[in-house]
Order: structure tokens, then C-alpha cells, then sequence
């Protein structure tokens, strides 16, 4: 039988992977924001393009132009019901 770490299971090196993706990308953006004066990463664009999808819209000219009630009919925990921006 092969002695093989816990370390190495393959479950395991993907959660690492995962882990040293978002540092690099949080480094990433807040050097960008830091050295080249860049505004960060609007994450609310992506939950609005996700929204659309539900509904069949997969292709957009300008995301920030669509319409957010595609995302109004999520609602949180609690309930509420969140407009996208």
C-alpha cells in the first residue's frame, strides 16, 4: 500500500488552489487600485449578467445599460428583495 499524505488527496489540492487564486486576485486588484490608480472590480455587474441568464438572456451590448429587475426577484435570507444597481 502506498503511504500517501492527506495533503495530497486531491480534494485537498484543489481548496489550496482555490485559496492561492483569491490571494492572487486580491493582491492583483489592490495593487492595480494602488500603483496604477485603477478603479476596482464591480461585482454587481456579474450578479446582474447572472440574472439575465434566468431568464435566457446570455449575450448583452452593454451590461451596465441592462435592466436590474432581472435580479429583484432574488431575495436575501431575511426575505428582502435587492435591486441590482
Amino acid at each position: 500500500m502506498e503511504n500517501t499524505s492527506f495533503l495530497d488527496a486531491p480534494a485537498v489540492r484543489v481548496i489550496w488552489l482555490g485559496i492561492g487564486a483569491t490571494v492572487f486576485m486580491d493582491l492583483w486588484a489592490w495593487l492595480s487600485t494602488q500603483l496604477f490608480a485603477t478603479a476596482s472590480l464591480d461585482y454587481a455587474l456579474v450578479g446582474r449578467w447572472l440574472g439575465h441568464m434566468r431568464v435566457g438572456t446570455f449575450v448583452h451590448s452593454s451590461i451596465a445599460a441592462g435592466r436590474g429587475e432581472a435580479l429583484s426577484k432574488l431575495g436575501n435570507s431575511n426575505g428582502d428583495k435587492g435591486v441590482a444597481p
